[in-house]
C-alpha cells in the first residue's frame, strides 16, 4: 500500500511540475475592448513553443466578429539582446468572406538599442497580398539631433527589395530621396 501512495505521489507531483513548466496561461483581460471584442492574454513559461522563441506573453484583441484585429508580443530580455525588439504590435485587416490580413506590423526597441543604434520604433506596412511595402524606421531623438534625421522609409518593389529611401528631418518634412539604380542608392529627389 505504501508502494502505490508513493509512486501516485511521485506520478501526480511530474505531472504538475509538468504543466507549470509547459502551460501557457490564456486569460480574457476585457470583455468589450477598442474594436468591440474581447481581449486574451497568454503568458508562457519555458518549455512552451512561443517561449523557446523568446515571447513570454502575448495580448490578442478581437473584434465584435472575434476576428483577429491586434497582436502584441512582448519578447523575453535574452531574445531582445539579439535584435533589439521588445515589443511587436500586428494589425490584422478582416473584411467578410475573406481571409484575415495583416497590414502593419510596427517594432518597439530596447533603451540600450535605441540608444546605441538611434532606432527607437519601426513600423512595416504590407499590401492587400501581405507583401511589405514599406518600413518605417523612426529615430531617437538623440539620434535626431545629431544627424537630422527623424525618420526613414524604405519602400519595397514587388519583388521585395528596397528600392527607395525616403528621408525626413527633425520637423517631419522630407529632405532627401534616394533610389537604387545599378546597384546603388542614388539621389533623386530634394
Amino acid at each position: 500500500m505504501t508502494k502505490a501512495v508513493v509512486v501516485s505521489t511521485i506520478f501526480v507531483f511530474v505531472l504538475a511540475t509538468t504543466a507549470l513548466v509547459y502551460s501557457d496561461k490564456s486569460k480574457v483581460i476585457e470583455q468589450h475592448n477598442k474594436y468591440g471584442g474581447v481581449t486574451e492574454e497568454n503568458n508562457y513559461g519555458k518549455g512552451s513553443e512561443e517561449y523557446e522563441k523568446g515571447i513570454y506573453k502575448i495580448v490578442e484583441y478581437y473584434d465584435k466578429n472575434h476576428r483577429i484585429v491586434e497582436i502584441e508580443s512582448y519578447y523575453l530580455d535574452d531574445h531582445a539582446k539579439l535584435d533589439g525588439v521588445a515589443k511587436r504590435e500586428q494589425y490584422y485587416k478582416n473584411e467578410a468572406f475573406e481571409k484575415t490580413k495583416l497590414k502593419e506590423a510596427q517594432f518597439y526597441y530596447t533603451k540600450e538599442y535605441a540608444n546605441k543604434e538611434g532606432i527607437r520604433e519601426s513600423k512595416q506596412h504590407y499590401n492587400e497580398h501581405e507583401r511589405k511595402t514599406k518600413t518605417e524606421f523612426h529615430y531617437t531623438d538623440s539620434y535626431t539631433r545629431k544627424k537630422n534625421i527623424s525618420r526613414l522609409d524604405a519602400v519595397y518593389d514587388s519583388s521585395g527589395s528596397v528600392y527607395r529611401h525616403i528621408y525626413y528631418d527633425k520637423d517631419g518634412k522630407v529632405f532627401s530621396i534616394e533610389e537604387k539604380k545599378d546597384g546603388e542608392f542614388k539621389r533623386v529627389g530634394p
